[in-house]
């Protein structure tokens, strides 16, 4: 999933705080439909990408901004009945919520009316000509609760009858941004039900999941408030909220939160900053942080889902709150050990879950739950995957088999037990026992003995 393409703002504005000047890096303020921002690069760079991500098995999802435009835009410039007049979301009286559909991010970026035919007709024409223009494979959904609710159904309508009626199938995913609220179900219905309303037959085909982010990795992995069975039981609640057939997206840190090392990182308490003046994350120099994002990645990796790994957390990249989590990519040279270990983890685990059916479309069920290990199976088919997620001591685990094959980790067997390392992911491939299993009783005193039993019931 790509940044916008579009030509975007040259100039600055002001940030939330209405002090710091802030810029158009990001791609998240347009001043064309569909010309490419050059500092990007050219149309022809674009069609080579692409091609050579094709080339590669990857496909390629652009960015779409559908809620606003910047001031300079064309479209804000000649139809301003295109747009709302609103006020700023998340000042005093101007709920983000509340008034989701008319508030603008910043007086400086128009809030599209959609309810106006011809801006919604304009804006969904662009997205299908970016699609067919470039050979693209599926969009994400910029700020979907922001936009009138049948805006995304006609976009997907859209797009169904001019591409998949003749069999090209784009994934399109969303974002609604939502948060947890608390420990039971019935707490959040509201947010799984805000981020349903778009999804379905007619809707998105998935969101980013939000309501497991919030649930688990602020309370499990970072501030570690909860514990395993914690991250246990919303990882499996998760698989039953949502619309059937969704394909939910589910993440450990984006472009709009914190890195998760550095909110790991508990020797500071900078990880919220955003200004320099206030103090940035620096590069944690202690193992702990590392390991907390191996438990997290691990866990991501090997769950259901299409995993969203934003780019740098791979090797454990540093960065507080927007705009400092968007900073540039660190070459290997400057990463210190402890990233070097995680990348190649991380790397190792993310190959095994591209050549496992289990690890990729399989279906989750708990094996083992306490405090400070898991134990869960990804099964699909013919194949189970186990994962031991352990952020605890060394400790032993009876259930391997000596066809059973070790996939990652360094865990080792022990007389009739497997030695699971302190703050280690285990990955294992149960493999059947091709020899027949006769259950029965196989006491040889007992009335019920039963000679051809092999297992004794």
């Amino acid at each position: 999933w790509l940044s916008p393409f579009n030509k975007a703002a040259t100039g600055t504005g002001k940030a939330a705080d209405g002090q710091h000047d802030v810029s158009a890096f990001h791609g998240y303020w347009p001043i064309s439909a569909r010309e490419i921002e050059p500092r990007l690069g050219t149309e022809q760079e674009l069609r080579e990408m692409i091609d050579a991500a094709h080339n590669s098995g990857i496909r390629v999802m652009m960015d779409f901004v559908v809620n606003h435009v910047h001031e300079d835009h064309p479209y804000y410039t000649e139809n301003p009945d295109w747009f709302n007049s609103g006020c700023i979301c998340g000042t005093s009286s101007c709920d983000w919520t509340e008034y989701r559909l008319e508030c603008l991010f910043t007086s400086y970026m128009p809030d599209v009316n959609w309810k106006n035919r011809n801006a919604s007709e304009q804006f969904i024409s662009d997205a299908l000509w970016w699609l067919e223009t470039y050979n693209l494979d599926g969009a994400r959904i910029d700020a979907v609760k922001h936009v009138d609710d049948l805006a995304v159904r006609n976009l997907v309508s859209q797009i169904n009858q001019r591409f998949e009626t003749v069999g090209t199938d784009y994934y399109l995913k969303g974002e609604t941004a939502m948060g947890w609220s608390g420990h039971s179900l019935e707490e959040n219905q509201e947010q799984y039900g805000t981020i349903n309303s778009y999804m379905g037959p007619n809707g998105l085909d998935g969101q980013a999941d939000f309501v497991l982010y919030h649930a688990v990795v602020d309370n499990v992995f970072v501030n570690k408030n909860e514990n395993y069975q914690h991250l246990d039981y919303w990882t499996n609640r998760s698989q039953d909220q949502y619309i059937q057939d969704s394909i939910m997206v589910p993440y450990v840190g984006s472009h709009d939160v914190p890195r998760i090392i550095s909110r790991a990182d508990t020797g500071t308490n900078d990880a919220y900053n955003q200004w320099v003046e206030y103090g940035l994350p620096g590069q944690p120099g202690n193992k702990d942080a590392y390991d907390d994002s191996l438990q997290a990645y691990g866990w991501l990796l090997t769950t259901p889902g299409a995993p969203l790994l934003y780019y740098g957390d791979e090797y454990g990249e540093f960065g507080g709150a927007d705009p400092d989590n968007r900073h540039m990519y660190r070459n290997s040279s400057t990463w210190n050990s402890f990233e070097s270990q995680l990348f190649e983890n991380i790397s190792a685990i993310g190959k095994i879950r591209l050549e496992s059916d289990a690890l990729r479309r399989g279906s989750y069920s708990t094996i083992y739950a306490e405090s400070d290990r898991l134990v869960y199976s990804m099964t699909y088919e013919n194949q189970e995957m186990n994962i031991i997620l352990n952020r605890g001591t060394d400790w032993n685990w009876n259930d391997f088999d000596d066809n059973d094959i070790l996939h990652f980790g360094s865990a080792y067997p022990q007389q009739n037990d497997l030695i699971i390392p302190a703050n280690s992911v285990t990955i294992i491939e149960k493999i059947a026992n091709s020899e027949q299993v006769i259950t029965g009783c196989t006491d040889s005193k007992a009335t019920n003995f039963d000679s051809d039993a092999t297992q004794d019931d």
